[in-house]
């Protein structure tokens, strides 16, 4: 694929998910209501941190005291985990490809010690080694191409300190209708080892490989 075409790729979900943000933020970031306050909606982020970040001891023994830590949080949405994140790390910068879902995560989570950033879809705009972990769920699943996916994961490892972790969930299975909203690629467990090290990270673990929910935590060198 030429870097026009991949562009242009870009260009289209980036205009697909300020349309579905437009139209309704919270249910295509959790697509369970279409109406959900924001009492809902942060319960189910804190769920999320709690299942997958605090009660991960191999996680939180490589982490350490999250107060001192900075998180970088791969698509943020409309900020449904950022506002959680941001009461555990000492600084969070909230990633997301559209406009929209962080104009909206901006109004919901409002905390001095969290940054919005806007991609294009693969870029992550920090310094080179500037946090120490980063985070995403129900994000790769829906990302255009396995090229983006690898981008993306090469500039987390730029992000990242070394001895910096993250952990991510990408789809384990094929997607029954290619033509959902939700679409995006899959790996194998020999697919989600690759990536790894193709973007030059360690794996450390792999959980729920051939499901939706395929699990990889990975560290720097």
């Amino acid at each position: 694929m030429s870097g026009v075409e991949e562009e242009n790729i870009l260009a289209r979900h980036k205009n697909k998910w300020d349309v579905l943000a437009k139209e309704n933020d919270r249910y295509y970031v959790r697509s369970v209501h279409h109406e959900q306050s924001d009492e809902e909606y942060e319960a189910s982020g804190k769920k999320n941190v709690e299942e997958h970040i605090l009660n991960d001891p191999i996680l939180m023994a490589k982490l350490g005291c999250l107060a001192e830590k900075n998180v970088l949080e791969i698509g943020c949405g409309s900020g449904r985990i950022t506002r959680t994140l941001s009461k555990h790390f000492m600084n969070v910068a909230a990633l997301d490809i559209s406009r929209t879902m962080l104009e909206k995560a901006r109004y919901f989570v409002n905390e001095e010690n969290v940054i919005f950033l806007e991609s294009n879809g693969e870029d992550v705009p920090l310094f080179p080694a500037s946090v120490d972990f980063a985070f995403s769920f129900i994000v790769y699943q829906h990302f255009p191409t396995k090229e983006a996916i690898l981008h993306s994961f090469r500039q987390v490892a730029r992000s990242l300190k070394p001895g910096g972790v993250f952990k991510v969930q990408v789809r384990g299975i094929a997607n029954p209708d290619p033509k959902h909203w939700a679409w995006g690629p899959h790996f194998t467990k020999e697919d989600g080892l690759a990536l790894a090290n193709s973007a030059g990270l360690k794996v450390i673990e792999l959980r729920g490989e051939g499901s939706q929910y395929f699990w990889m935590l990975l560290e720097k060198s």
